[in-house]
């Protein structure tokens, strides 16, 4: 898919190219509001869509990691769409660096209305992981009647012991604006997944970021928890919230606090035993286990609102 109906056309002859080196103008993408070039992918049903369904992927990683819950949900009857975050995957910008969180959420939105234009009067659901968990809760709160339901996979929402203290996120700021691609930790990627094989295949892939997190980085992904856990009283849409009890990066504390004080009456929460921060990626049948409760879930949905 290319769009431009955003007011930023592309150029017929464009030489811009995707991380990997292919054109943009081969791929699909859309242009967003800053000009960058961001990298879609897109899961159709054989049959016409019956409805639309955005996956927002995490922090350093990108949307073709999702490529297995992306075709459940496709032989559900969903259109899936999603796209690697800006300075992610394929996607222009300088690796897992953003100014302004926002920018995310602007992009969502941006792609969100391009598939509605495309399919009027489809309804449209959203599934975030991770950073994009909390970026999804996020849109969601912001634009109350513009999703179905939400399923969130263990949502960045507790914050960091290491990073919420008042005058560490000050001298944090401070130094962000001097020094904002100052690496200061590497993600563990050990902790992705309980099952090596896996562990092994995040670190091979070119298209994830294994560097240190950048201090600006850092910044903006404390905004989002700070953003995301100053919303949960005021958490009104249907919801799913899956977390891994054995989760290291994303604390499993913040999907139940957001159970427990969201006004939503209709939410669900499913804890995994031991389970790591990526279900679909871990042992013990999670993955499948995972797919079939995701199911189930909107399922159910699906024949209330028919």
């Amino acid at each position: 898919m290319t769009d431009t109906s955003n007011g930023n056309p592309e150029k017929p002859n464009s030489d811009r190219k995707t991380f990997s080196g292919k054109f943009f103008n081969e791929v699909d993408h859309f242009v967003n509001e800053d000009g960058n070039y961001i990298f879609c992918r897109h899961w159709e049903p054989s049959n016409s869509p019956e409805k639309l369904l955005m996956i927002a992927h995490g922090y350093a990683e990108h949307c073709g990691r999702h490529e297995r819950m992306a075709e459940m949900l496709k032989e559900m009857g969903f259109h899936v769409f999603s796209h690697d975050h800006y300075g992610h995957g394929e996607s222009d910008g300088r690796k897992v660096d953003v100014t302004d969180y926002r920018i995310y959420l602007r992009d969502m939105l941006q792609h969100v209305n391009i598939m509605k234009q495309r399919y009027p009067g489809l309804p449209v659901y959203l599934y975030g992981h991770s950073m994009g968990g909390a970026l999804s809760m996020l849109l969601a709160h912001e634009n109350p009647s513009l999703f179905q339901c939400v399923v969130l996979s263990a949502p960045m929402i507790s914050k960091s012991a290491e990073f919420s203290s008042t005058w560490k996120v000050y001298l944090a700021e401070k130094l962000s604006s001097l020094m904002p691609h100052v690496g200061i930790a590497a993600l563990d990627a050990n902790t992705i997944s309980r099952n090596p094989a896996e562990v092994e295949r995040y670190k091979n892939d070119k298209l994830n970021y294994t560097g240190k997190v950048l201090l600006r980085m850092a910044c903006q992904l404390y905004y989002i928890q700070n953003a995301a856990t100053n919303s949960l009283p005021d958490i009104n849409f249907p919801f799913l919230v899956i977390h891994g009890s054995g989760d290291k990066l994303c604390s499993v504390e913040g999907s139940k606090m957001l159970h427990q004080l969201a006004k939503s009456t209709d939410k669900t929460i499913k804890i995994y035993e031991g389970g790591y921060h990526e279900l679909i990626h871990d042992t013990e049948g999670y993955d499948q286990r995972l797919l079939d409760d995701v199911k189930q879930w909107l399922n159910e949905r699906n024949t209330q609102t028919s």
